[in-house]
């Protein structure tokens, strides 16, 4: 630091022709200037600026720091800039998934006494391993010949219950850890889920989490007549579905065979659109508005199918194999399974969105 005061007395501002007041430099210059200094000084003296860079990081502020790291850069040296990356590289450590605050708060909700659970287990072990220390020294000693008035025996029943209680509680621990990670790991994927867009057949774009409250997602997935027979079987439900809030979302997870454009694709799709889809029977017509609120249109299908493929991955289930996913009104999945959804099933375990039962609203059955 006095070499960067030195510099700032020898570094006067101009004069003012008008007062004659000599100008300040500003504190930005003054370091700026002494580290200028410094770093030509120990060049002139061949002590590397890997090294530089290490002194002066725990001396000068962080300004500093950064003007000084521009400058080794760019020094001609190879051997310092060869130091640098080999340092840069060898800092780097494997990143943990990173959960929003909401996923954080819903993971407190759903389990309000884990962490009064894990600090009650870690203050046993610490409790039983200081016990374990403790009687280890007085089994030590008696080996040794040194009478402590307590017999060998005991010691060894009272060290075998300190490990046992230690044991136990590390491996309780160890299991609501292991539960804690894999509920913040699916509040993380029911996350993903509300960040995919959605489009309603009146070509309004919205994302799945902003129909929270509002509509429970029906995720059916598979290939394109898989999607037809669906929907052909959810017809005679169609008001049930949309008094109840349901939305059915097709999501194609193969192309046909014999497709040959990107345009068949989409048609067949089936389903995603009200054109596309044939013409219900006519014991099965219902009015326009029904048609509209009743199933929307997956898009970015490639996301939806990485989701899709992440949940199957996790219950075991094959690639292709078509599966429904039917969610609640707060975005949490609340059941799932294999083919064609039960939609009877489904019909009478909600109730309806609106109405004067008490159940009127409710999720039913999870």
């Amino acid at each position: 630091m006095a070499l960067l005061s030195c510099n700032a007395a020898c570094c006067a501002g101009p004069r003012c022709l008008a007062t004659g007041a000599t100008a300040q430099p500003t504190k930005k210059r003054l370091q700026i200037v002494g580290v200028d200094l410094l770093h030509r000084t120990r060049l002139r003296e061949g002590v590397p600026p890997i090294f530089s860079l290490t002194f002066h990081h725990s001396v000068f502020p962080s300004s500093i720091t950064r003007h000084f790291q521009q400058s080794s850069s760019s020094a001609p040296s190879h051997q310092a800039r060869r130091g640098f990356s080999c340092r840069a590289a060898g800092n780097g450590t494997e990143r943990r998934p990173e959960y929003s605050k909401d996923a954080r708060a819903r993971a407190e909700v759903l389990s309000p006494f884990r962490t009064v659970r894990q600090f009650f287990y870690i203050a046993f072990m610490a409790s039983g391993g200081l016990g374990t220390l403790i009687t280890l020294s007085k089994v030590a000693a008696s080996l040794s010949g040194i009478d402590n008035g307590v017999p060998l025996e005991s010691m060894l029943k009272d060290l075998g219950i300190d490990i046992a209680a230690v044991a136990v509680f590390a491996f309780l621990y160890s299991q609501d850890a292991k539960a804690k990670n894999a509920q913040l790991a699916r509040l993380g994927r029911e996350e993903s889920l509300g960040n995919l867009r959605l489009e309603l057949t009146n070509k309004q774009t919205v994302t799945a989490s902003s129909l929270r409250g509002r509509a429970r997602l029906i995720i059916v997935a598979g290939p394109p007549g898989h999607i037809e027979a669906v929907l052909e079987s959810a017809k005679p439900f169609k008001d049930r579905l949309v008094e109840r809030g349901c939305l059915v979302v097709p999501l194609v997870t193969e192309e046909a065979k014999g497709a040959k454009s990107s345009e068949a694709a989409a048609s067949s799709e089936g389903a995603l659109t009200e054109s596309s889809s044939p013409s219900p029977p006519a014991e099965y017509k219902v009015n326009i508005e029904t048609e509209r609120r009743w199933k929307a249109a997956p898009l970015y299908t490639n996301e939806w199918r990485k989701w899709l493929e992440q949940q199957m991955e996790l219950a075991k289930v094959g690639m292709g194999t078509p599966v429904y996913i039917s969610l609640r009104l707060d975005g949490r999945v609340r059941a799932s399974g294999l083919g064609i959804p039960p939609w009877p099933i489904i019909v009478a375990q909600l109730g309806p969105m609106t109405g004067s039962s008490f159940m009127d609203g409710f999720d039913g059955a999870v």
